[in-house]
């Protein structure tokens, strides 16, 4: 009769931790504000390429809202988020794909850093703009797209 009770404990203890998990972003705002990156050298303009969109909601239960474009900076490419404003969720990441491809597919820059405010993300030096011009903020943990934007050159 003990071993149950304890069972029980533990299983509630766990229920308990995946329902905090899965329902504190509803009620947790992290907001971000990080600097652009800074250009270092000057270049001029007509030699750089530059993406920008605006996000665009999939659904009527996750919201978005802001812009995205491109920054370069000592060599290397943003995604830079501004303005930005997503509904919280468990497991969001960063991803850029091309058209028609399945999120899981991209290539992930990482974990949303926060779901409201300015933010920048890394793009590997070998990713072409030109094909994969989606990004996309997606849940992982239920493959679940929260909104995206559709980058096109400036």
């Amino acid at each position: 009769m003990k071993r149950k009770y304890w069972m029980f404990i533990v299983l509630g203890i766990g229920g308990i931790a995946i329902a905090w998990w899965l329902l504190s972003p509803l009620f947790i705002t992290k907001t971000v504000d990080e600097k652009a990156p800074v250009v270092a050298e000057i270049v001029q303009e007509e030699q750089v390429t530059t993406y920008a969109g605006m996000f665009v909601e999939v659904d009527n239960i996750h919201n978005i809202t802001g812009n995205a474009k491109t920054v370069m900076a000592d060599g290397k490419t943003y995604i830079r988020f501004e303005e930005f404003e997503v509904t919280n969720g468990p497991d969001l990441n960063v991803y850029v794909v091309k058209e028609g491809m399945d999120t899981s597919e991209g290539i992930d820059l990482g974990k949303l850093k926060g779901n409201k405010g300015n933010q920048n993300y890394e793009i590997p030096s070998d990713v072409d703009l030109m094909e994969y011009n989606k990004v996309v903020v997606w849940c992982r943990a239920f493959d679940v797209n929260f909104g995206h934007v559709v980058l096109e050159k400036q």
